[in-house]
């Protein structure tokens, strides 16, 4: 019994390594055939705000889209804040019924654009 954890101990590190360089030459081959940039959330979330006040400069705000991965667009944005960590945006909403809130995802934003 003993010498099987003894064996063990000392093939466990030459384990992981092995599997450490097939995760890398995997990720380095699968790499090469498609680049990924990572941007910070909260920096993705000011660009949006500054180009809805950018755009509102311009047209109305009826006329200015949000457009969300898997759901209806928003229009009518009255204001846009950006939560405390970063990750989420709270849009501020005229309709018929009044002031209405929507908090949404950074990352659930697809683009902003107008009629």
């Amino acid at each position: 019994m003993r010498l099987f954890i003894l064996l063990l101990l000392l093939t466990s590190p030459l384990l992981a390594k092995e599997q450490k360089k097939k995760t890398v030459s995997h990720a380095v081959t699968s790499g090469s055939a498609k680049s990924i940039m990572i941007i910070e959330a909260q920096a993705r979330a000011k660009d949006y705000i500054v180009a809805y006040d950018k755009m509102r400069g311009e047209i109305p705000p009826a006329k200015i889209y949000f457009q969300l991965e898997h759901q209806k667009p928003i229009n009518n944005v009255l204001s846009l804040e950006l939560m405390q960590n970063g990750t989420l945006m709270l849009f501020r909403i005229s309709s018929p019924l009044g002031t209405s809130f929507k908090v949404v995802p950074i990352e659930d934003i697809i683009e902003i654009t107008h009629e």
